[in-house]
């Protein structure tokens, strides 16, 4: 949520230059707009991506080939349905 602070402040500033010096222009703001919610969304991806891969749940597997925790999963889902 820190990185939404910049990416107010660029919008809503650069919103008011155009509005102020070149009102003529409307088509600008969208451009201007455009182009920084994508730089914003591209750099936002590094992070995410840095916490999804250290959140990947693997299942242990058992000598048979199936997962270990399969049961436990089972168990929990009955037990929460009632």
């Amino acid at each position: 949520m820190r990185m939404l602070v910049p990416l107010c402040a660029i919008r809503v500033s650069s919103g008011i230059v155009i509005a102020l010096y070149l009102p003529q222009t409307f088509s600008l703001g969208a451009w201007v707009g455009g182009l920084t919610l994508l730089v914003f969304a591209w750099i936002g991806r590094f992070p995410v991506n840095r916490k999804s891969r250290a959140r990947v749940w693997t299942p242990r597997r058992r000598r048979n080939g199936k997962s270990a925790n399969c049961g436990i999963l089972l168990k929990r889902a009955r037990s929460s349905a009632g």
